[in-house]
């Protein structure tokens, strides 16, 4: 296999990889009419109905809320599958805003509209 072939394969593999991080990581949060999905607690949709409650959180330079969430069967069988341990009552869930198309405040405006 000569040099160009080889560059070739490797640069087409980076680019592959390069777009579906990209893909992935700018749709990690999911909020809509549903409720929110941060792909990366594991946890699954949070419906708009089982929050209830919120505030502002700062890490650094990184815009976030603490969404205090009641913990339904649904929830409390994805916690268990992800903490090991079942959850119950209300858990205080980070949601990282940071690279986010929404911020702080338009998520709260989201949890009033929807009864939150």
């Amino acid at each position: 296999m000569g040099p160009f072939v080889l560059a070739s394969i490797v640069t087409t593999v980076l680019a592959i990889a390069l777009v579906w991080r990209w893909l992935v990581l700018r749709r990690h949060l999911v909020i809509n009419a549903r409720g929110i999905l941060d792909r990366r607690l594991g946890l699954g949709w949070i419906l708009w109905e089982e929050i209830e409650g919120a505030y502002p959180m700062r890490r650094g330079t990184k815009d976030g809320l603490c969404l205090q969430v009641r913990v339904t069967d649904r929830l409390a069988r994805n916690s268990d599958r992800i903490c090991g341990k079942p959850v119950h009552g209300r858990i205080e869930v980070p949601l990282d805003l940071d690279g986010a198309s929404m911020s702080g405040v338009e998520v709260l405006q989201c949890l009033v509209r929807h009864g939150g």
